[in-house]
């Protein structure tokens, strides 16, 4: 695994204006400039919000960045944790795709692949969101769970920290929060 150190945010002004530019996409004032700000030194993160916000008709509207982060992270992080905490970690579910029924993952290791795929969070990103949803008392969590769960995730990160598979620590993650959730009677085995 190769550390990249963080792009600096005049860098990423720059980078997404030329590729506004090259692609004659027109963002709003000040647009640019908080995506380079809440991208925290990720330059993918930030092209990523870019196209995000284009494809989707929102670069015109500078509240929509923030909107945009807001629902796409601390949202998903509470929605999955909840869901780690009832022990719905890894369901299936029957889907209707093109007149044939497929089987879909659901539950929570569902919402990490979402943020990771489909959101462009990488792994560092997710633990970020999920700290910040524990840590700012968005769930009401007793102390003793709360400090389980954070003990959960501080091993996730270090992991983390080793492997290029991030998916299995986040999946050790969920069902450690499981079994804590079940020890606080929150989630039914």
């Amino acid at each position: 695994m190769i550390r990249i150190p963080s792009t600096e945010r005049n860098t990423i002004f720059e980078t997404l204006s030329s590729i506004a530019k090259k692609h004659g996409c027109k963002p709003a004032e000040g647009v640019l400039e908080d995506i380079a700000y809440i991208s925290e030194g990720n330059l993918k993160k930030a092209i990523f919000t870019l196209e995000l916000l284009e494809l989707r008709n929102m670069s015109s509207d500078r509240s929509s960045v923030h909107s945009l982060v807001q629902a796409s992270t601390l949202q998903a992080a509470r929605h999955l944790l909840e869901l780690a905490l009832r022990g719905r970690v890894v369901e299936w579910v029957w889907e209707n795709q093109g007149g044939r029924k497929k089987k879909a993952l659901s539950g929570a290791m569902a919402e990490i692949d979402d943020l990771m795929s489909n959101h462009g969070l990488d792994a560092a990103d997710v633990v970020s969101q999920i700290h910040g949803v524990i840590v700012s008392r968005r769930l009401n969590l007793p102390p003793s769970l709360r400090a389980e769960v954070l003990g959960a995730l501080s091993e996730c990160d270090a992991n983390l920290q080793r492997s290029v598979y991030p998916r299995i620590h986040f999946e050790r993650f969920l069902h450690r929060t499981a079994s804590a959730g079940h020890h606080h009677g929150l989630a039914a085995r």
